[in-house]
């Protein structure tokens, strides 16, 4: 069957079609962080406003070194946003090192949807021709996030 897909056809495995239903839906059960892979860790890059992550108080270059009471230093950024991730209202434990504390933080904190947003920014070049910067490909907010966006 696979070998007759026509050349515009893919073929997803489970996991990799999940992602990509929670990316084109625009929303994951998560906290509501990008994070990023240095060298020695995984880091919070920004927060979400209005998500678990922001009322529990997470910052940004947060050190992530624990999910669930799992040693994360050496994991990279996919492993750790998949154990971050979960079920909608299940919770997930983290263990944070913070530039300026002397001890690890822990942050209970509870799983929601997470808005994905698809507008980067927006700004007007001159009068008639504007700028919308799309991060993440199209979702399905897309067309609403531009037309939003166009006319703010």
């Amino acid at each position: 069957m696979l070998t007759t897909l026509d050349p515009h056809s893919s073929y997803f495995p489970y996991s990799e079609f999940k992602k990509l239903n929670e990316d084109q839906n625009s929303r994951i059960y998560g906290i509501g962080v990008s994070i990023v892979k240095h060298r020695d860790g995984v880091y919070i890059q920004s927060i979400v406003p209005e998500t678990p992550a922001d009322r529990a108080g997470l910052r940004y270059g947060d050190r992530i070194v624990e999910v669930d009471g799992h040693d994360a230093r050496e994991w990279d950024g996919a492993q750790v946003s998949k154990n971050v991730r979960g079920g909608l209202g299940e919770e997930v434990v983290l263990k944070i090192e913070r530039a300026g504390s002397q001890a690890p933080i822990y942050f209970k904190i509870v799983r929601d949807a997470v808005p994905l947003f698809t507008i980067r920014n927006t700004y007007m070049i001159r009068p008639g021709t504007g700028y919308i910067g799309l991060t993440g490909g199209f979702q399905r907010s897309t067309i609403r996030s531009c037309a939003k966006a166009w006319t703010s």
